[in-house]
């Protein structure tokens, strides 16, 4: 399966654009979109799910679209959604949601009871199947998330900040659980921690106000900022905000002999600056000019 996204727009108002012709070619493997918090993500894989109408440009999956009803019915069997604030029946049972979940898919008998035996089992929530939803950990609740949206085998699975609010173990685990499913699989993964993106990634697309500002590898996006990552060190009394007019501040550390300072721009920002080997990170700042202030 291959996602072809041609000059894909969406406009809420005049004044509101929410997306700007954006094309953006996704292959098999794990593709991470990543973006500030009003970017575009989530607008892009709702379009990309056919949950939300593009205001211009079409989404092509092996060159068709769901411009028809039938054909939209038949390509949306293929995908699986984990959207950003999901909720199930606190009462139920892990089990029983499951069961709830399958049959929305249309799936009964033996075969029922395979998939959700699976897909609990790939997302590490089988010892949980009995357990109310109400009792699970925040992390646990993304894992069943993972396990709803994949229970029908989805050629294609799109998960929408599914590390947010998690902790590091559960993180690590999340991003394991989506590295496996893709395989032959396209699995389309928006979060604003770059750390999931570089760690787990073969494709990356950027965001920023609406507009793709890269797509590629994560080695060549890094690769894209060598030359313009600078660390320096200032006294603990130096007042260094003057230097921001001209140059990105990544991180400031203070230390017992003074302040060390990672920052982003073309030349280096005092004597005595020495270049550093740029980040996924540092790339990531650089594209979007830089962190909100």
């Amino acid at each position: 399966m291959q996602i072809q996204i041609d000059q894909i727009s969406k406009r809420y108002s005049k004044k509101a654009c929410a997306l700007h012709e954006v094309s953006l070619n996704i292959g098999p493997g794990l593709c991470g979109l990543i973006g500030r918090n009003g970017a575009g993500k989530t607008t892009l894989m709702r379009i990309i799910a056919g949950i939300m109408e593009a205001t211009a440009g079409t989404v092509y999956f092996d060159g068709q679209t769901m411009k028809s009803s039938a054909m939209r019915k038949h390509l949306q069997e293929k995908i699986g959604y984990l959207p950003q604030d999901f909720g199930f029946y606190p009462n139920l049972t892990v089990k029983e949601t499951m069961d709830y979940i399958a049959l929305l898919h249309g799936l009964s008998g033996k075969k029922k009871r395979t998939r959700i035996q699976d897909s609990l089992e790939k997302v590490h929530l089988n010892k949980q199947a009995d357990k109310k939803v109400r009792e699970l950990s925040g992390g646990m609740k993304r894992r069943l998330g993972i396990a709803q949206a994949i229970i029908h085998e989805p050629e294609i699975l799109i998960v929408d900040e599914p590390t947010t609010g998690v902790d590091p173990e559960e993180r690590i685990s999340i991003r394991n659980l989506l590295t496996e499913y893709a395989g032959q699989r396209i699995v389309i993964l928006s979060t604003h921690i770059i750390e999931d993106i570089a760690q787990s990634c073969q494709q990356v697309a950027v965001l920023d106000q609406g507009k793709l500002k890269y797509q590629g590898d994560i080695g060549s996006m890094i690769r894209a900022v060598s030359g313009v990552v600078w660390e320096c060190s200032l006294p603990l009394t130096a007042d260094y905000k003057n230097m921001l007019h001209e140059y990105t501040l990544v991180s400031n550390h203070y230390m017992e002999d003074g302040i060390r300072l990672r920052v982003l721009g073309e030349k280096a920002p005092i004597t005595g600056s020495v270049q550093a080997a740029p980040t996924a990170e540092d790339a990531y700042i650089w594209m979007i000019g830089g962190l909100a202030k």
